[in-house]
């Protein structure tokens, strides 16, 4: 989804920053995430007695035991991480408070002087703007497009200008006076001069805003207001000034809602002071005392005379239901007009999903950022269910729950690599109620979803992801599903060409054994991507005893062979006369043959048979000759992303698997030192420290596995050992604690010299779920050069 070209993205990424380093005072994009506590005495309404995180400032140079550490493992959560980068390094994290799935995502929408270039806003959030549009109440997490924004909510000094447009209300700010923890947020407004604070529940939202003396207090409500690239088709304004309340709905259209028909969002607001002045406006012209308005560019003002030093609370309820079903979620989840203890309940769902696992060793900065990488993994999908327990569903029409929690916002092409492993090992029931969840959409909407979203599907990106995603969760013992109906619909797609939502190109795949090129553009990684789906389903129909459909996919997850080319050593895309597409330049980046990489990304991307890879080599030699250049050159470059790497790119989804090859060979050190590598210097505690967009979690939850030892082969019941970071670690799993200890670990000693699973020695790099589900032991012994640790699979 970044569909964007590489020179604009750079010229624009540099110019930006320095218009903003320049507009911020800031002397580079790395600032320290945390507020100085010395700037805080500006900030009135400030207590430093709620600011738990204080003293967690981003430190690179600290001790293992340092005894300023936080006490426990939720305040190492560093929201600002991701939330900067420049070019291809932009991860699209965003600081402000969620809880764990949550359906509202509040966070400050920001700007360099109103120019938002879309793809450094996908989250509405961009470290390096010095500017602050507003805080809006949605978005999504690490997302290669921009999505939601819904309901922007902005305090102003005095009436804002006319005609009433953003410039008329957004504000400068300091990253030095701005903080972010599990679950809430705060920042000092220059202008106007206020202190705002954000917390959340999972369908509404708090606001405290504390106005300087000088202030005139006013406020205003926007909902009309969306990402760069989305607009508010018809929105509504309703106050009702006995009741401090507005109210209303907006239709909103973003890049990703608008493929579906946009999302209806119904919201109610509610302040804790009365009105001392309100209006509407309409296309920027205010009209005092007007309670209602309709359009495309309307708002809310309203003035509070407020005593100095009291704070204005703001309580916001949202739904895709109904208005009256965003006041009962408001009811439910906010009753009291308790901020802090708001504040406190978010971060107690945050303690309870970071303390599922403890860590033994490791740097203050590791910590930082495996936690907030568990944080990240914890941000999508969306639990779509209300207070009524009732989601509205695929076919616009609102549905029962039952006992189960219904979701949606699923990037699967993304987070099948990395984060639905992590969820079927940490969270089995939530990972059943996830599969549901796609059913469901299935049932309602006639299609297994590849990317939904909100209330429809997007038919973003390629492949068919959910067969990978369904095939795990049966294989790893989760069938509290309907997986019946699930294997029916991913057969169907897999077989059947020209259905609606199924895979396109089907027709060469099924008789060329492949996606030609002259019929379908990237047709290469089309069949790269149902050979690895197909695989899949040929472990799921084994293991539901379907031998035939077994066989039948397990010859189709072969036709990746059909792009071979000995000459060149790549998967080249092929014509359906058989020639190879020409002309081929493997190195670039931007083809218009390949999707989001290149010959060198795409290659490689052979996880569920590298065996079968290995053997188009023709020797193991060959085969690590070619992915040890593709590794050595990119240790070569530059650790931050600002443009893809041109042969081994961590930032992007086909090639989180490559380091893991290795195993498959007689070089298993080398998986050990190129996982190590990009542990080292690929995650980063900074707004710039992701590789690339995170993608619903991917790459955080690449690092959580990855920093614990083992790591997952996606659609299957396998994993196999890397390098762990820790001394050790133990997972609370809902069968048992499994205990990770690492002995004689350090960054030197990066070589796995034996590995043992509940007490037995690893012949080989791989063991099953079913050897850690109920927990268990998995004992390492690091060494600085590589051990004698034998075997390949």
């Amino acid at each position: 989804m970044r569909a964007f070209p590489w020179w604009i993205i750079l010229i624009l990424s540099l110019g930006l920053v320095a218009l903003s380093a320049c507009a911020n005072g800031d002397d580079d994009d790395n600032d320290d995430a945390a507020a100085d506590d010395d700037n805080d005495d500006q900030s009135p309404g400030d207590d430093d007695d709620n600011d738990d995180n204080d003293d967690n400032d981003n430190d690179d140079n600290d001790d293992n035991n340092d005894d300023s550490s936080p006490v426990e493992p939720v305040d190492y959560i560093d929201p600002f991480i991701g939330s900067g980068g420049l070019g291809y390094g932009y991860a699209s994290a965003y600081p402000g408070p969620k809880v764990p799935f949550g359906m509202l995502s509040l966070c400050p929408d920001t700007t360099l002087d109103g120019i938002n270039y879309g793809f450094n806003h996908f989250s509405g959030y961009y470290y390096p703007d010095p500017q602050i549009r507003g805080f809006s109440h949605t978005r999504m997490h690490g997302t290669g497009a921009p999505d939601g924004a819904s309901l922007l909510i902005m305090p102003t000094d005095g009436m804002p200008g006319t005609p009433i447009k953003e410039r008329s209300y957004r504000s400068k700010y300091l990253h030095t006076n701005e903080r972010a923890e599990a679950g809430y947020y705060r920042v000092w407004l220059d202008d106007p001069q206020v202190l705002a604070e954000l917390t959340t529940a999972d369908l509404a939202a708090m606001h405290r805003y504390t106005y300087a003396p000088s202030d005139d207090p006013y406020l205003v409500v926007v909902p009309t207001h969306s990402i760069e690239e989305g607009w508010v088709q018809n929105a509504t304004v309703a106050i009702d000034p006995a009741n401090r309340t507005v109210s209303g709905m907006m239709d909103l259209h973003g890049p990703m809602s608008g493929r579906h028909g946009g999302v209806l969002v119904y919201y109610v607001v509610r302040f804790s002071e009365p009105f001392a002045a309100y209006g509407t406006w309409k296309d920027g012209d205010p009209t005092a005392n007007q309670t209602a308005e309709t359009g495309t560019d309307i708002g809310a003002y309203f003035r509070f005379a407020l005593d100095r030093g009291s704070p204005l609370l703001v309580k916001t309820g949202l739904s895709y239901q109904s208005e009256e079903q965003a006041a009962a979620n408001l009811d439910d989840r906010i009753p009291e007009w308790d901020f802090d203890g708001l504040r406190a309940a978010a971060k107690d769902q945050w303690r309870e999903v970071v303390s599922q696992i403890d860590l033994v060793g490791g740097t203050e900065r590791q910590k930082r950022i495996f936690y907030t990488a568990l944080y990240h993994a914890f941000l999508m999908p969306t639990d779509w269910t209300e207070a009524n327990n009732r989601y509205f569903g695929f076919d616009q029409t609102t549905h029962d729950a039952g006992d189960r929690r219904y979701y949606t916002d699923f990037s699967l092409w993304d987070t099948f690599r990395t984060e639905h492993p992590l969820l079927n090992l940490l969270r089995p029931a939530e990972s059943a109620d996830l599969m549901q969840s796609l059913v469901d959409m299935y049932d309602q909407g006639g299609a297994i979803p590849k990317w939904p979203q909100a209330d429809g599907e997007t038919g973003s990106m390629i492949g068919t992801s959910a067969d990978i995603v369904f095939a795990e969760a049966y294989l790893k013992g989760i069938r509290d599903w309907d997986y019946e109906t699930a294997y029916e619909g991913c057969y169907t797609h897999a077989t059947v060409p020209g259905i609606s939502g199924g895979r396109s190109g089907l027709d060469d795949y099924l008789t060329l054994g492949y996606v030609a090129e002259d019929h379908s553009s990237k047709g290469t990684c089309d069949t790269l991507e149902y050979s690895y789906d197909d695989a899949a389903l040929s472990w799921w129909a084994d293991a539901m005893g379907l031998t035939d459909d077994a066989e039948m996919f397990l010859e189709h997850s072969h036709n990746y062979r059909n792009h071979w080319d000995a000459e060149t050593e790549f998967l080249r895309p092929r014509n359906s006369d058989g020639s190879f597409y020409e002309p081929f330049y493997p190195g670039y980046v931007f083809s218009e043959q390949y999707v989001e990489g290149n010959a060198w990304h795409w290659s490689f991307y052979v996880p569920h048979d590298a065996a079968g890879l290995i053997d188009l080599f023709g020797t193991e030699a060959a085969f690590l000759d070619k992915l040890g250049y593709a590794f050595e050159q990119a240790v070569q470059g530059p650790d931050n992303a600002i443009l893809p790497d041109i042969y081994f790119w961590h930032g992007n989804e086909m090639s989180l698997f490559h380091a893991y090859l290795f195993n498959y060979t007689s070089r298993l050190d080398l998986t050990q030192k190129y996982v190590r590598w990009i542990l080292e210097t690929k995650h980063r505690d900074e707004p710039a420290g992701l590789n690339g967009n995170d993608d619903c979690g991917t790459l955080s939850s690449w690092y959580l596995f990855s920093s614990l030892g083992f790591f997952p082969l996606a659609g299957s019941d396998v994993y196999t050992i890397g390098s762990p970071l820790f001394d050790g670690a133990t997972l609370h799993l809902a069968g048992g604690d499994l205990v990770v200890s690492v002995e004689n670990n350090s960054p030197e000693n990066v070589y796995v010299q034996s590995v043992k699973l509940n007490g037995v020695a690893l012949a080989e790099p791989f063991f099953t779920h079913d050897q850690i589900v109920d927990g268990g032991t998995l004992e390492f012994v690091m060494g600085a050069q590589p051990g004698a640790w034998p075997a390949k699979r």
